[in-house]
């Protein structure tokens, strides 16, 4: 994984998110009933490319997003 902010690598993986991890994130914003959602999905394998969620538009950085590059299957 690679910090796009500075294209250094990070080897600490407690931050990133697993797929099954960004569903769920989707999963809770709708229940949330979120302000704002912009997810995008790859289009051939369904998992989420882009998430960004904006939990209530009135309240300062508490807006998220991830985004999935370079994505590749494990054997």
């Amino acid at each position: 994984m690679v910090n796009l902010n500075n294209n250094q690598v990070i080897t600490d993986l407690t931050s990133p998110k697993t797929i099954e991890e960004l569903f769920n994130i989707i999963e809770d914003a709708i229940k949330c009933n979120a302000d704002e959602m912009q997810i995008s999905y790859d289009p051939t394998l369904g998992y989420p490319t882009r998430v960004a969620i904006d939990y209530e538009k009135i309240l300062v950085d508490e807006e998220i997003t991830y985004t999935v590059t370079n994505l590749s299957k494990l054997d």
